[in-house]
């Protein structure tokens, strides 16, 4: 009987303390959760719906013996290319961390940051896949889905042999 009511005090004791964690949340007004930098579909669909910061070496696409057209196939046409065609260019937003912000305030919820990642390919005069390479943008407020921009632009450099 002793041990039966202690079972009972504690599962009082865990439901209290969750009824005061979401009455801190609300009143607080916000909730935000730190995540590492992702993709989401529902602000960027490009890549096919791809991370491109894993498609070389961890999908169909292989250098050294993948060509242009696989990674047209995977990844769908690029963002930019260069003259000669042998350099890709795909840019793809990427979102951290997640904030929400409950009523009676103005409800809001998505990310909190954006950063563009570009991932260059190159292609040797054969059309086979010889590199690919990140490189990153620089990080932006994202205010929870309401401040989000397009990729940033290509930096030229990234588009030179």
């Amino acid at each position: 009987m002793r041990r039966r009511a202690i079972v009972i005090l504690s599962e009082a004791k865990n439901l209290a303390l969750l009824g005061w964690v979401l009455i801190v949340i609300t009143f607080s007004g916000c909730l935000m959760v730190p995540t590492p930098y992702h993709p989401d579909k529902d602000y960027d669909g490009s890549a096919n719906g791809h991370d491109i910061r894993h498609v070389i070496g961890h999908s169909d696409l292989q250098v050294g013996s993948s060509h242009r057209a696989d990674v047209e196939r995977v990844l769908g046409g690029p963002t930019t290319r260069s003259t000669d065609d042998r350099v890709f260019i795909y840019a793809q937003q990427m979102f951290s961390g997640f904030g929400i912000v409950f009523p009676p305030f103005y409800p809001a919820a998505g990310p909190l940051k954006q950063r563009t990642c570009f991932l260059r390919l190159t292609f040797d005069e054969h059309d086979v896949l010889q590199d690919g390479s990140i490189t990153w943008g620089d990080s932006k407020d994202a205010n929870m889905g309401y401040m989000i921009e397009g990729p940033d632009s290509v930096p030229r450099g990234l588009l030179l042999p």
